[in-house]
């Protein structure tokens, strides 16, 4: 990328001149991962030469990484915030295509006793999903 690209890289909706090309895209993409990296601490940048290639980098703070720890159902009960026995269950649908993020939000859903999470893969099954959730629900099936 020229250097005036690169200065104009980060910021919303600006796709570098390639509005009308074939690429699908809105053009906000970086800015959104420029600014939850700034959240967390870090910075982003990009080393361009016209005609060679870039190369992104990230760089963040070295931090532990939490461990999660699995708890019996008894040290669960007393940790989770008590709700009342007539709460109703509420049903979280996450579409989520990464093995990893899902396992993670699997342990994290797990101590909500008032949730039951279903997962899909991608977002046109997710789609169907409610689609379908829905036609039960207002059939009275």
């Amino acid at each position: 990328m020229a250097a005036e690209q690169l200065a104009h890289l980060f910021q919303p909706f600006n796709r570098l001149g390639k509005e009308s090309g074939t690429v699908e895209g809105t053009g906000i993409g970086l800015v959104v991962t420029k600014r939850l990296i700034e959240l967390m601490g870090g910075a982003i940048g990009v080393d361009s030469a016209v005609g060679v290639g870039s190369a992104f980098w990230v760089e963040f703070k070295q931090a532990t990484a939490p461990q999660f720890v699995p708890q019996n159902q008894e040290q669960r009960a007393t940790d989770e915030p008590q709700t009342p026995a007539a709460a109703p269950l509420r049903t979280l649908l996450y579409v989520e295509d990464n093995p990893a993020n899902l396992i993670l939000v699997e342990q994290l859903l797990s101590r909500r006793a008032v949730l039951r999470l279903l997962s899909v893969a991608d977002g046109n099954l997710g789609i169907e999903f409610v689609r379908a959730s829905a036609r039960r629900h207002f059939d009275g099936h």
